[in-house]
């Protein structure tokens, strides 16, 4: 197995047609930044999907690897936020002699947990004290 890393650099490519590594540069741009719209006429143009139907309805649903990586990473770095800030919430009542049913009282309502599910945020982040 070989790994290819490809940095395509922070804009979106708008070279015109008839330039250096055009349709090089081209498809990867539509295929690694979040497409628009005309993702599947564009990819069309490199790939010819009339001989297989099962890869046109994989091409039909894919979003991009763009589009994948960052929802992905979205998803993943508000999850991490919000357990930050359960666990700054958690250390900085404790810090400052809060109780422990007005902090879990105070999870359950900024972060909308269960009483059973901020006690357990509670208890895992008092423990670093």
């Amino acid at each position: 197995m070989t790994l290819v890393v490809i940095k395509l650099g922070n804009i979106v490519y708008n070279g015109e047609k008839g330039e250096e590594n055009y349709d090089l540069l081209h498809f990867l741009n539509t295929v690694m930044y979040p497409h628009k719209a005309d993702f599947i006429k564009t990819v069309s143009e490199y790939i010819d999907f009339s001989e297989t139907e099962e890869l046109w309805k994989e091409a039909s649903e894919v979003t991009g690897l763009g589009q994948c990586v960052y929802n992905d990473g979205k998803m993943e770095g508000r999850e991490e936020g919000r357990e930050e800030g359960i666990r700054v919430l958690v250390l900085d009542g404790i810090a400052e002699h809060v109780s422990r049913e007005c902090i879990i009282g105070k999870l359950q309502k900024y972060f909308k947990l269960t009483q059973e599910k901020a006690e357990h945020y509670y208890d895992a982040f008092a423990s670093e004290m």
